[in-house]
């Protein structure tokens, strides 16, 4: 036995009956494809463009901030922190003693700090510069003592 379409059919297969569209499945329904933005903000000022293609905008969370090693809660076995220098001591050693370069052994500059003994403050000049550069060098010393770095 053959059908319409000339294929051969088992004697025990009932006639083809059609179905109606109500009763036939519908097809899964997906989600929309993801597109990429095209266009992406401009950067805040000061910060580079973001890269196109790797999905960073430039915008990070607040829990990714960096924190500094000192602010961690844990103790180390002999280690400890070490106390900021004080302005006021550096400017009481550059007046009295600056010209033997005593401001520069109590930042750790001990190298400037010969230079200035053998030189008499490098002719008194660089004691003279001293008198306005103090704050910025104890300010980085101190910073340098904060993370590790002296």
């Amino acid at each position: 036995m053959t059908d319409s379409h000339g294929w051969r059919v088992p004697p025990n297969m009932p006639p083809p009956v059609a179905v109606p569209d109500y009763a036939r499945p519908s097809p899964p329904i997906m989600p929309p494809p993801v597109v990429a933005p095209t266009y992406l903000p401009p950067p805040p000022v000061g910060m580079p463009a973001p890269v196109p293609g790797t999905g960073a905008t430039g915008h990070f969370p607040p829990h990714w901030t960096t924190h500094s090693p000192t602010s961690v809660g844990v103790s180390y076995p002999g280690v400890y922190r070490r106390p900021e220098l004080s302005i006021g001591t550096a400017y009481v050693l550059w007046f009295f003693l600056g010209l033997f370069g005593a401001h520069h052994f109590y930042l750790g500059k001990v190298g400037r700090g010969v230079g200035y003994l053998f030189t008499f403050g490098w002719l008194m000049i660089g004691w003279f510069v001293d008198l306005f550069t103090l704050p910025s060098q104890l300010q980085r010393i101190n910073f340098e003592r904060k993370v590790g770095l002296r």
